[in-house]
């Protein structure tokens, strides 16, 4: 749990940062989601996004997708 913290503190915010600067295109996106895959990959053991979803480990660590989190992020910035 502490990797994943560290995850959502630290290391999204740091791949995330000039998401208000410029507009990411979809395979960008799909590239930051597969990082962030590959992680949870590594930290669960998991060996497929199915498992992840079906176990649902996204939804206990409350780790959202990637465009979810720049919507968010934008949202801030212009609030």
């Amino acid at each position: 749990m502490v990797t994943v913290e560290l995850l959502k503190s630290y290391c999204l915010p740091f791949m995330l940062y000039v998401v208000n600067a410029i507009s990411l295109s979809s395979v960008n996106v799909r590239i930051l989601e597969n990082c962030i895959n590959r992680v949870m990959f590594s930290v669960f053991g998991s060996c497929d996004r199915d498992s992840l979803e079906h176990i649902g480990l996204k939804v206990c660590i409350k780790l959202v997708n990637v465009n979810d989190f720049i919507e968010r992020k934008c949202r801030k910035f212009v609030d």
